[in-house]
């Protein structure tokens, strides 16, 4: 069929000699179609484009940059032998899988980003206005965000403001809170020291504030004219330090 231009073009093309020994018969056919939108349009009746095959293979719709024997892919979307859980593959040149960096769990639905072995990227979310990324538990008790680390010095959140050379907060799996300037190694942390304590390595800043309410079970430490004051569970008030 001649194209725009007035060339001939092999539109369908069925292969029945094997690409390898130039021999008739193959195990293996080649469909192929050139310069073509292939369509499958569908109705009420439900119907479908389908990839078929037993759960001991996978099931690939392919991504790749050559025809014929040579194989080239780049991107795979594939249900994998087994239980046919759901991956995005990507290839380098060559033929080599690097990971999966998208997969979804067919049994329990679970999502998973980064490769099963950790090896892609991640995850970023790019928001222009409104929340970037909302968790909601949908039961009483119900958690949103998870992090387990290898050990106490992983991070489980951490933030900068753009241009900054290092992080100006993070939170560590331990519970420790750090904070910088973004310009240097963070100075200023707040930490569990013991059973029912928490520590800090530097000093405590408290902004001068009218007199607090008293606490029944316990007692508030405030300053109030630039003099350090205690107020009890009786409501007494007594200076620490003047001003």
């Amino acid at each position: 069929v001649p194209d725009a231009t007035g060339s001939l073009r092999t539109r369908l093309e069925i292969k029945f000699i094997d690409p390898l020994t130039g021999k008739i018969g193959t195990d293996k056919t080649a469909i192929r179609t050139n310069m073509a939108d292939f369509e499958v349009q569908v109705s009420e009746r439900g119907e479908q484009a389908r990839l078929v095959g037993s759960d001991n293979h996978n099931r690939d719709l392919v991504w790749a940059t050559r025809v014929g024997n040579a194989r080239e892919p780049r991107w795979a979307l594939r249900a994998a032998a087994g239980q046919a859980n759901f991956e995005l593959c990507r290839y380098q040149a060559g033929n080599v899988y690097l990971d999966s960096p998208f997969g979804v769990d067919r049994g329990t639905g679970l999502v998973t980003v980064g490769g099963g072995r950790g090896t892609a990227a991640g995850l970023k979310v790019v928001r222009n206005g409104g929340v970037a990324v909302t968790v909601t538990p949908l039961e009483p008790g119900g958690q949103g965000v998870q992090v387990t680390g290898t050990d106490t010095t992983a991070r489980a959140y951490q933030c900068d403001v753009a241009g900054d050379a290092l992080r100006r907060f993070v939170t560590l799996v331990d519970g420790t809170l750090q904070w910088g300037t973004g310009a240097a190694d963070r100075d200023t942390q707040l930490y569990r020291r013991a059973p029912n304590q928490v520590g800090t390595d530097g000093g405590i800043f408290l902004r001068s504030s009218s007199t607090p309410e008293t606490a029944a079970t316990g007692g508030v430490l405030f300053v109030a004219d630039g003099a350090l004051k205690y107020r009890g569970s009786a409501g007494t008030v007594t200076t620490l330090a003047a001003a």
